[in-house]
């Protein structure tokens, strides 16, 4: 597996690509207590052959430690919202780890890879027809709301594959699940500085927070462009919110939704 593109050409990677074209680019801040400590940029692309969609994403954040920790993903999703290939690279100082996941949509089997310098850990994981898998970063990571029809009269639950190895290997990822609740049934307006967007509104539980009910659900606002988040609001203080949305060659969306 080669390292992903980072910086500005990531676009570049699939430039001879007929099929490939990139439709979205745009940024987030993660914010706490007023401050901003991160950023995400992302680029997404359309394969006009079969549908299917790629999210590339590169977010900059601190660990614990002071050192920078940079992570890059390519989430690949077909027409039906499958994940069917996510590498995310990791590094922090002179620490770099890869995440690879390749599904076999037929079986529902999904090839697992998991490498920091020489040592690799290889198996397989078998995951219900509709899942996603939940990385750090934000672009892709209420994919899964795309991935089955909405039931408005009830509480809906969707399948997340979790890892929790970041730079080195810990356990195996496991297949949790998290709680959705629509707040309204109409888009609702929401105001990010001098703009006005339009949103469906939900309240979103984990797995441990429903169960247990041990945390306050973190609620979201999601713009109609793939289920791409304009605001995400958790009780901590915490906020990660659209910095722009731009359509590729059409017009800004942050600045048409209106």
């Amino acid at each position: 597996m080669e390292p992903l593109i980072q910086g500005q050409d990531r676009s570049k990677q699939y430039q001879d690509q007929e099929n490939i074209h990139l439709i979205l680019k745009g940024a987030f801040e993660y914010i706490h207590n007023k401050r901003v400590f991160s950023e995400e940029n992302f680029l997404v692309f359309k394969n006009t052959k079969d549908s299917s969609l790629i999210f590339d994403s590169e977010l900059l954040t601190r660990l614990d430690t002071g050192e920078f920790l940079k992570i890059y993903v390519n989430y690949q999703i077909n027409k039906d919202w499958v994940p069917i290939e996510v590498m995310i690279d990791k590094q922090a100082g002179k620490q770099v780890a890869q995440e690879y996941f390749k599904m076999d949509v037929k079986r529902n089997i999904l090839s697992y890879h998991f490498a920091i310098n020489k040592d690799k850990k290889e198996f397989k994981i078998q995951v219900p027809p509709k899942f996603q898998i939940s990385t750090i970063n934000s672009v892709t990571s209420f994919a899964f709301l795309s991935s089955k029809k909405y039931d408005p009269t009830g509480k809906n639950f969707y399948n997340l594959l979790v890892s929790d190895n970041i730079l080195d290997y810990r356990t195996p990822p496991k297949m949790s699940y998290v709680v959705v609740e629509r707040i309204g049934t109409s888009v609702q307006k929401l105001k990010m500085g001098e703009k006005t967007l339009k949103a469906m509104v939900f309240k979103v539980n984990s797995q441990d927070g429903f169960d247990n009910q041990s945390e306050e659900p973190i609620t979201v606002w999601i713009s109609k462009y793939h289920s791409i988040p304009y605001l995400v609001e958790a009780h901590n203080d915490t906020r990660i919110q659209i910095k722009y949305l731009n359509e590729v060659d059409l017009s800004e969306l942050a600045n048409t939704a209106t």
